[in-house]
């Protein structure tokens, strides 16, 4: 959820950065009907979300085995697990973000009031989405882009909304001519 906190420092700080580049980042418009949103799964899976594991391996293995995890490129998911878990007491590794605290930045992930300032932001912005989602992130990735003054927008159909760590390298690419423009 790292997009919509580097749309709120280009938003205090303008010179702060040159290009964003964020990926279905999460700055949902305020609901016009009065209605709430829908709960995210996310939240759930996140208070399931196993704490430990005997080893780096093992925890790996796990992650490697299953969606979403599983789809990821091995060097990110690597990556992930390295330095997502630290060494614990009894010889295993346990995950470094309390499944709580994950849980409860998924409920409030949402409730910002960026989305009316958005028009505000004057840093260049290059908004990425996977494909569309009607509940998720991705259904407002190119609305968000459209209330930026300075944004592009590259829709990747063939990804979800893990695609920078499922395809890094074609990611990478967006980033690196976005850069050079």
């Amino acid at each position: 959820m790292g997009g919509a906190p580097l749309l709120m420092a280009a938003l205090v700080e303008p010179d702060l950065f040159d290009l964003l580049v964020v990926f279905e980042p999460i700055v949902f418009p305020p609901p016009t009907d009065g209605t709430e949103r829908h709960e995210s799964p996310l939240v759930a899976g996140a208070r399931r979300r196993r704490r430990s594991f005997p080893s780096f391996e093992a925890a790996l293995e796990n992650y490697a085995s299953k969606p979403p995890l599983g789809a990821f490129d091995p060097a990110a998911l690597r990556a992930y697990v390295e330095h997502g878990f630290a060494p614990d007491a009894d010889g295993g590794v346990t995950i470094k973000c309390d499944p709580e605290h994950e849980a409860r930045t998924f409920e409030t992930g949402g409730v910002h009031r960026l989305w009316d300032r958005l028009p505000e932001i004057e840093t260049r912005v290059l908004v990425m989405t996977g494909s569309v989602d009607e509940y998720g992130p991705s259904s407002i990735s190119e609305p968000v882009a459209q209330q930026l003054p300075n944004a592009e927008f590259v829709e990747l159909a063939h990804l979800d909304h893990f695609g920078p760590m499922v395809a890094p390298v074609e990611v990478a690419g967006y980033v690196r001519r976005a850069a050079a423009s």
